[in-house]
């Protein structure tokens, strides 16, 4: 009886919108998809200069940070307008965006800028950036994924916690906190270069291949034979930590 009463509600919905729907053609009301999306989807195009941070925060979207000729700091952003924000702010060029829907976000930097502080906050989305160079890499990621090759960096701070983070170049000095995401590193140099400090819960840490820690609550401190100023803490729950090196071209 329950069932049937469910079902008979559910019909009686079913009409009445059908009866709505009916009204509104009549009415002379248009309902084509494609004519929504060309009033809410836009495309905003700014340009900045004596910029020296760079601020992104993005729920879920796709942003991607590539290099340029030209002196000016270029942003174009395709999606609802009313759900990104972009400004400056203390000589920071700050983009935020809010909301579900799926936005893309296209950064062109001049290939000779350095900038002070580069942050980067990820929810479901995905980050894109090359070739950058900055004293400052922050790096947060939720579910999402964020990718990172070709950059120069002094201090590299990361927080992972469900998704993946990948990063490839130069730096200095880097502070990994993983939960249970994967995080890659493909370091230019030689192994011997770097000194690490390694904490690990029941996920696993490789380094050049070899597992440094898997298991239970286990931890290690190894330092490299080289330049012990290049300097990697690594603290991982239940993921997983990768790192490689390679010569510097």
């Amino acid at each position: 009886t329950f069932t049937k009463g469910i079902l008979c509600a559910a019909a009686s919905f079913l009409a009445a919108g059908a009866v709505l729907t009916g009204i509104g053609k009549w009415m002379g009301a248009e309902f084509d998809k494609e004519d929504f999306w060309k009033e809410t989807m836009t495309e905003q195009r700014a340009s900045f200069e004596q910029i020296t941070n760079l601020e992104i925060d993005v729920g879920q979207g796709e942003i991607e940070i590539l290099p340029c000729g030209g002196t000016q700091i270029l942003a174009t952003v395709s999606g609802r307008k009313e759900k990104t924000k972009m400004y400056t702010e203390n000589k920071t060029l700050k983009i935020q965006k809010n909301g579900m829907d799926t936005t893309k976000i296209q950064i062109q930097v001049p290939k000779d800028t350095v900038f002070d502080q580069v942050s980067m906050e990820n929810g479901v989305g995905k980050i894109s950036a090359s070739d950058i160079h900055c004293q400052n890499l922050n790096m947060e990621c939720g579910v999402g994924k964020i990718s990172a090759s070709n950059m120069q960096c002094e201090n590299l701070n990361v927080q992972l916690g469900v998704g993946e983070i990948s990063y490839s170049g130069e730096v200095t000095k880097a502070s990994i906190e993983n939960g249970i995401g994967t995080m890659k590193l493909d370091l230019t140099g030689e192994k011997s270069w770097y000194s690490w400090d390694t904490e690990c819960g029941i996920g696993q840490i490789r380094i050049d291949g070899k597992s440094v820690l898997e298991g239970m609550g286990r931890e290690s401190k190894v330092q490299g034979q080289g330049d012990t100023r290049k300097k990697l803490d690594l603290e991982c729950g239940i993921g997983k930590i990768e790192i490689s090196f390679k010569e510097k071209s």
